[in-house]
């Protein structure tokens, strides 16, 4: 690990701005992941693509985090999902989602059961941006950040099936070393 670019990072300092267009094209599926060490991780069949800035990217795989990752103005999410794609040049571009805890909330029960890539989505694409890098080995930089600002919410249950099984699996914020985040 080295360079000044590294994620996850506190997204408070984020500057409004003009947004980089965002599109999100996800045919409706179930997937199933597997046990990965460190968390869950799910692969994801072709079919499921962003459009970001002008670029074109597909999404690989998509794996959890709690607490999250990323904070706001210091505060953590119960968890994040990060949804991984790359492009034909290996850029790559994570899409992050903050999950919070919510006793009525839709979806599975416990963590682990199927559920709808869709789901997995907040109904607004107003977001963060940054270039960080990877959060697990190799930390590898000049990853495209697109953490959602509106958050789902699950169950409290799904948290903690999540919690027994993995634990805290999140990385520590890193310095921002003069980076801008942009909020649109």
């Amino acid at each position: 690990m080295s360079g000044c670019s590294q994620s996850p990072i506190d997204l408070g300092v984020a500057v409004p701005s003009e947004p980089l267009d965002l599109a999100i094209d996800y045919s409706p599926s179930v997937h199933h992941g597997h046990d990965a060490g460190t968390t869950h991780n799910v692969p994801v069949s072709s079919g499921h693509s962003i459009s970001y800035g002008g670029r074109g990217y597909e999404l690989d795989s998509y794996h959890f985090h709690t607490p999250s990752e990323h904070s706001i103005a210091g505060e953590f999410a119960a968890a994040e999902i990060h949804l991984v794609h790359t492009n034909a040049a290996g850029d790559v571009a994570v899409l992050g989602v903050l999950v919070d805890e919510k006793e009525e909330a839709a979806g599975p029960l416990h963590f682990g059961e199927p559920t709808s890539i869709e789901s997995l989505l907040p109904d607004t694409t107003t977001h963060y941006a940054y270039e960080g890098s990877l959060t697990r080995p190799p930390y590898t930089e000049g990853v495209v950040w697109i953490v959602m600002k509106e958050r789902i919410t699950r169950r409290p249950e799904w948290i903690e099936t999540f919690k027994e099984q993995y634990g805290a699996n999140n990385r520590p914020l890193q310095p921002l070393n003069g980076r801008t985040v942009t909020l649109g």
